[in-house]
């Protein structure tokens, strides 16, 4: 919504349902000035007719494709939507040991707050499991939602993630026909260290790459 804010023509890609319709009427009651498509559709098999100059995948959705053939099929669609000379945007977490070793199937309240929309007192909770073998995790998330002198309702989802280094990232950019432009170590695309908390990667069609890549 904010780079169609801005005046660009922005399509915009998710297979939730519940999640377009909010962007949607959102959408609908700005007055912003560009244009925002809306399109219900899985990731690894979006073949749309439009390119576009700028495609990004971005707040680490790559994890939440299940497997690691799901995210290379992920890196080829974004290059096959992307215009001469485009570039293309994908950022993903890269966690620690210590980060990974709370993921031991442990129950945490991420935040407790007020749904403005509702006016229900809503707490998430997360209980994660991290299979080392595989360098995945399964995620359980359970939001509990009531208002005074109501019955409290629950909503749970599941999520698997498959998490990626960095080198597997850009191994599987290249294999997709993509060259990092930048592989940044955060949003603000500082160089990418050994301590970086995640990566980002400014990627450009391999045709089209002339310079070096900047690390």
């Amino acid at each position: 919504m904010p780079l169609a804010a801005a005046g660009h023509d922005v399509t915009g890609v998710d297979n939730d349902e519940a999640m377009l319709d909010r962007a949607r009427a959102k959408w609908q009651q700005s007055s912003a000035a560009g244009r925002l498509t809306l399109i219900q559709h899985d990731l690894t098999t979006l073949a749309l007719a439009q390119c576009f100059a700028l495609v990004v995948v971005a707040l680490n959705s790559v994890l939440l494709l299940n497997g690691r053939a799901a995210q290379e099929r992920a890196l080829k669609v974004m290059r096959a939507h992307l215009a001469p000379g485009g570039r293309a945007v994908v950022d993903v977490w890269l966690p620690t040991a210590d980060d990974l070793a709370l993921y031991d199937g442990r129950r945490a309240l991420e935040w407790l707050r007020t749904d403005t929309e509702t006016g229900e007192r809503v707490a998430k909770t997360t209980i994660a499991s991290y299979n080392t073998a595989k360098h995945t995790a399964t995620l359980t998330t359970i939001f509990d939602a009531a208002r005074l002198d109501e019955a409290e309702r629950r909503i749970t989802r599941e999520d698997a993630i498959t998490f990626i280094t960095k080198d597997d990232l850009v191994a599987a950019a290249r294999a997709a026909g993509l060259e990092p432009e930048t592989i940044a170590g955060d949003y603000n695309l500082s160089p990418w260290t050994e301590a970086s908390e995640r990566v980002v990667l400014v990627l450009r069609d391999i045709e089209s790459v002339g310079g070096r890549t900047s690390i």
